[in-house]
């Protein structure tokens, strides 16, 4: 090959391999202001927004937001970290749709201080399949539908620091998702602050879950099973119950209720359970007060609801308790105090 030749294959060489590597995935991305979706979405040349970011960071990588902007929704298929530092307004607007999807199968996905708003947006939210979703330091408000909605899949979702306000629902959960909501505030949603439906269970810890429209927290799955506890939360100023639980035919609801104050709703803890149904309640050690209703309510037509409680106080309620064919077990430590009636019956039992 003459010498010329031999040049023209090296740069051709050099040429296609500097392509494949400008392509191929890296740890770490960027996104800014003043980036190009057209860049390698490095740090000095940073993309526009996050879904070309998503595509060029490799499996276990980190999307890192530089500056203030909006940033675009994306759907995310792979374990990866979405970052945006404090001080800093990573922005997802979403005018249809969902603002954040994750469908990624077994993997992990972090999701960190992002503000998805909804301009006509259904969810920020959708996590259709994943095994763990972290997400922090993050506000999800104005959304039709939900600001979080996990319907399929079997994840574990993880809500840390987080507001979630103004959406149809807070938290959607159904299948056999487990979340756990911690430092969280579900506020000023139109319908509930959480939902929880068929085969999925959830904590709440250390929240607030105040100004919704209807139920603060709403336990109602129509088969199978459904499960929530509740620990240090505050359930203030909700239009429906603190927590409403409604077990339908054949149904299992489960409720663990600890540490808690219950505050000016409509009632405070109520429950239902029809045909062949089972509801079973654990409530200690919290504040049930205020309510123009009834600080327990549980109904039973044709299944079986089973309340235990120890160490609360209930006060200020229209009815303390107002039972209708459930089984209330009390230690015989309740405090009962300035109700328009204290209600029952209660069956005392010693404490252990």
């Amino acid at each position: 090959m003459s010498h010329t030749g031999i040049t023209a294959a090296v740069v051709a060489a050099v040429a296609a391999f500097a392509g494949a590597d400008a392509y191929c995935a890296q740890q770490r991305t960027f996104v800014a202001s003043y980036g190009s979706d057209t860049n390698l979405c490095k740090i000095a040349a940073p993309c526009r927004t996050l879904a070309p970011a998503v595509a060029q960071t490799q499996n276990g990588g980190e999307v890192i937001v530089l500056d203030g902007a909006e940033y675009g929704t994306v759907t995310i298929t792979k374990s990866i970290a979405i970052v945006g530092p404090r001080a800093v307004y990573a922005g997802i607007s979403v005018t249809s749709g969902a603002g954040i999807i994750v469908n990624a199968p077994g993997t992990h996905v972090r999701l960190e201080g992002l503000s998805l708003k909804g301009f006509g947006g259904a969810v920020g939210l959708r996590v259709d399949a994943a095994s763990l979703v972290v997400v922090e330091r993050c506000t999800i408000e104005g959304f039709s539908d939900a600001g979080i909605r996990s319907s399929v899949g079997d994840p574990n979702i993880l809500v840390h620091h987080t507001t979630i306000q103004d959406n149809g629902v807070g938290i959607v959960v159904d299948g056999p998702t487990r979340i756990v909501v911690e430092h969280g505030h579900l506020d000023t949603n139109v319908g509930a602050g959480m939902r929880i439906g068929s085969g999925a269970a959830a904590t709440i810890a250390n929240s607030v879950v105040a100004f919704n429209g209807t139920h603060g927290l709403l336990i109602q799955p129509a088969a199978g099973t459904a499960g929530a506890a509740v620990v240090r939360t505050l359930f203030s100023e909700n239009g429906g119950d603190a927590i409403h639980a409604s077990a339908a035919p054949s149904t299992n609801v489960t409720l663990s209720l600890s540490t808690s104050e219950l505050r000016r709703n409509a009632n405070g803890l109520a429950v239902d359970a029809t045909t062949g149904a089972t509801v079973g309640v654990d409530a200690e050690d919290s504040a049930i007060s205020d309510h123009a209703g009834a600080g327990i309510v549980a109904s039973n037509t044709g299944g079986t609801v089973k309340f235990t409680i120890s160490g609360n106080v209930i006060t200020r309620n229209g009815t303390g308790v107002a039972n209708s064919g459930a089984l209330f077990e009390s230690r015989g430590n309740n405090t009962f105090n300035y109700n328009g009636s204290n209600g029952g019956p209660l069956t005392l039992f010693a404490p252990m």
